[in-house]
């Protein structure tokens, strides 16, 4: 869907916000996803952060997504070109919905399971999000002293 130009005061609050699921996503991240509530909570902000950064289209104009702050932001390549498609599929039908496929399947709820691929998702987005952080420094983006804050220290797991 075509984004709609914003102010940069608009941008900046909307930083805020993004920097929030950031946050959040890197506290759940951090923990040992033991229990489902913290991985629920971890993929709720995966996917936040999954389709801002453009690996599933937005859905409404008033989505708050990557290119808002980056117009020519693309996000990287993975390699497997299905496995966001995937994965937001089992997690909007695990955390979004009482479905069947979450009784049969009991993949992303349950801390034991070895199917849930917590530390590939936070890998890739957090390569993703730091490259977006620098392309908004470099862009000049209202965001990027908000973004460069949210990433410093921010390491991947594998």
């Amino acid at each position: 869907m075509p984004t709609t130009s914003r102010t940069p005061e608009k941008l900046a609050k909307g930083a805020m916000h993004v920097n929030y699921e950031v946050g959040a996503f890197r506290h759940f991240a951090a923990s040992d996803l033991t229990d489902s509530v913290s991985i629920e909570l971890f993929l709720l902000h995966a996917r936040n952060l999954i389709e801002f950064l453009g690996w599933r289209g937005s859905s409404y104009d008033d989505d708050l997504i990557a290119i808002n702050f980056v117009p020519s932001w693309m996000p990287p390549s993975t390699p497997d070109p299905k496995f966001f498609k995937n994965l937001l599929s089992k997690i909007d039908g695990h955390l979004s919905h009482l479905t069947w496929r979450r009784v049969d399947e009991e993949q992303l709820v349950t801390p034991t399971t070895p199917a849930a691929p917590n530390d590939h998702v936070h890998d890739l987005v957090c390569t993703a999000f730091i490259n977006f952080t620098d392309q908004t420094v470099k862009a000049g983006s209202p965001g990027a002293p908000l973004f460069s804050t949210a990433i410093h220290g921010w390491h991947t797991k594998l």
